[in-house]
């Protein structure tokens, strides 16, 4: 799993969650390349629990603080896995271990 945030998007940047395979994932490398800054990477077990996680940090983050966002800004997909920086992001490490 991994967040991301891009400050140059919005209003006060925005956040994105992630699922990817490794850390030499080629999403990472597009993110990057879309101005994103890596914050953090975390393994997670298996892929339904990298899914739960995730899903748990939208349902959290994305009702108080929705990101506009559109698939333009991030070229490569993820747009609907953003939210508005205003609201702070996750600990990923924290969230995973107590699964």
């Amino acid at each position: 799993m991994y967040l991301f945030v891009f400050d140059h998007l919005g209003a006060h940047g925005v956040y994105k969650v992630g699922i990817t395979h490794c850390v030499d994932d080629h999403r990472l490398a597009q993110h990057k390349k879309a101005k994103g800054h890596l914050l953090q990477i975390v393994t997670v077990s298996d892929r339904a629990s990298a899914f739960a996680v995730e899903a748990s940090v939208l349902r959290k983050y994305q009702p108080i603080a929705p990101a506009s966002v559109s698939p333009a800004d991030l070229p490569y997909g993820g747009a609907t896995e953003c939210w508005d920086a205003i609201a702070g992001y996750p600990d990923l490490a924290e969230l995973v271990a107590r699964r």
